[in-house]
């Protein structure tokens, strides 16, 4: 098919540059183990990776800042009819690096314990302003970075467990066989980027200028980050404004167990389990309105999924009983 018949058919074209080169990752870690207690074991670690060589689309023939109509400022002319000439280059690169602490208490007059934290940064251009944009203009903080993240385990047999309801008459029926457990999860928000309610390069990619810290003192639903540090650049240029400026709200989640197992029979028993999901009903809050100029920017009107157990719902209890044999 001639230019002329793809112009006059305007269809979406995709295709892959023949100069990429083969993606490819590294990751590397460091970790020191220490024996606290005879029972407790610490671990600190570096781990990090990168990625090189990674592909991702551009559009050929996007429409460039200026007057006239978008036809006319068309990246490539003889197909101006043709707007989307998707193209994947292995143009982008990411990175992560992070510390990484462990506590873990084996089994020891009945509590054991799990604690795992990690500090970390996150940082790629996947996701270019325009192809106009080298990696090097659009590279920041990728929006799944979080910077803290804890998750807590444990167990514990509570005192009277060891009583045996059959040898230790009512008792023992009473106060023996519970445990309780839980996970207690807590991490920081993930980044986001803001763009422009209304564009100023007359057709073409618009994004902000931004002019001081995204961060406010007391962030609430109301306002959750500083709206006047992104201003819209003058008209038909592109803002300077890299990925992932902002940090949107952290979650937090208690979920527990609590067991009573009655031995009925040497191979049969008796489990009651009551457990709560979001135990102190912490809500999951989504991410604000990051559009610039729009009245309702730097809002939060909506819930989330909890970013580590992927629950985004109110408290929840339940009840129910076992048979074990």
């Amino acid at each position: 098919m001639g230019t002329a018949a793809l112009q006059a058919a305007a269809p979406v074209v995709i295709g892959w540059s023949l100069a990429n080169k083969t993606p490819h990752a590294q990751s590397y870690t460091l970790n020191i183990q220490r024996q606290v207690t005879p029972s407790m074991l610490l671990e600190v670690g570096y781990g990090g990776s990168q990625g090189r060589a990674l592909p991702g689309n551009v559009n050929l023939n996007e429409v460039e800042p200026g007057t006239g109509s978008n036809a006319s400022r068309r990246l490539i002319q003889p197909l101006s009819n043709l707007t989307t000439i998707t193209n994947y280059q292995e143009r982008y690169r990411s990175n992560w690096n992070g510390l990484m602490v462990k506590v873990n208490q084996r089994a020891s007059h009945g509590i054991a314990f799990l604690f795992s934290y990690s500090y970390g940064k996150a940082q790629d251009c996947t996701s270019p302003q325009s192809i106009t944009f080298r990696c090097s203009n659009s590279y920041g903080v990728s929006t799944y970075s979080v910077k803290h993240r804890g998750v807590g385990t444990f167990i514990w047999d509570l005192p009277g467990n060891k009583l045996n309801s059959g040898a230790n008459g009512p008792l023992g029926l009473i106060v023996g066989g519970w445990q309780l457990s839980g996970i207690v999860t807590g991490t920081t928000g993930i980044h986001f980027t803001p763009t422009l309610n209304a564009g100023v390069n007359n057709g073409a990619p618009s994004y902000p200028n931004q002019i001081a810290s995204c961060k406010i003192a007391n962030p609430s639903l109301k306002e959750w980050f500083n709206v006047a540090a992104f201003v819209a650049p003058p008209a038909n240029t592109y803002g300077n404004m890299r990925a992932g400026p902002c940090t949107g709200p952290g979650s937090f989640s208690t979920d527990t167990s609590l067991v009573k197992q009655t031995q009925i029979h040497e191979n049969m028993a008796l489990q009651l389990r009551f457990e709560a999901y979001n135990l102190f009903n912490h809500p999951f809050f989504g991410l604000p309105n990051a559009s610039i100029g729009g009245s309702s920017a730097g809002i939060i009107s909506s819930t989330a999924n909890n970013l580590i157990t992927d629950a985004g719902d109110n408290r929840n209890l339940e009840a129910a009983i076992r048979f074990v044999f």
